[in-house]
């Protein structure tokens, strides 16, 4: 987390790797309890289907949903267009260690 408050929430690696920052606060189909702190969830696109060229098409989907959030619910179909959704190609986790000032700022304990 920067100076500011602001942290980077979704990196796209070429056409297959997405990362996505969650916070432990997420339910258990994200955060399996493996981290006890907020983390990353990177997802691998290619794993499965090669032809699923959809890591920079999730980055952009993400992008207009925490920007529009509840106003596209209807459409979550067209923003993330992946079959069992993402969760089903995370192919890893990247736990933050997170201190308890962000714990704090975060409402977590």
């Amino acid at each position: 987390m920067g100076k500011d408050g602001k942290y980077i929430n979704n990196i796209s690696l070429g056409k297959y790797i997405f990362i996505k920052y969650w916070s432990e606060r997420h339910p258990a189909e994200v955060n399996s309890g493996e981290c006890k702190s907020d983390f990353f969830g990177i997802y691998d696109f290619a794993r499965e289907h090669p032809e699923k060229e959809v890591a920079f098409s999730y980055f952009i989907s993400n992008m207009i949903f925490s920007i529009l959030n509840k106003k596209v619910h209807n459409r979550l179909w067209l923003l993330f267009p992946v079959r069992y959704g993402k969760e089903f190609y995370r192919d890893g986790t990247a736990c933050l260690n997170a201190t308890p000032d962000l714990r704090k700022q975060n409402g977590t304990f």
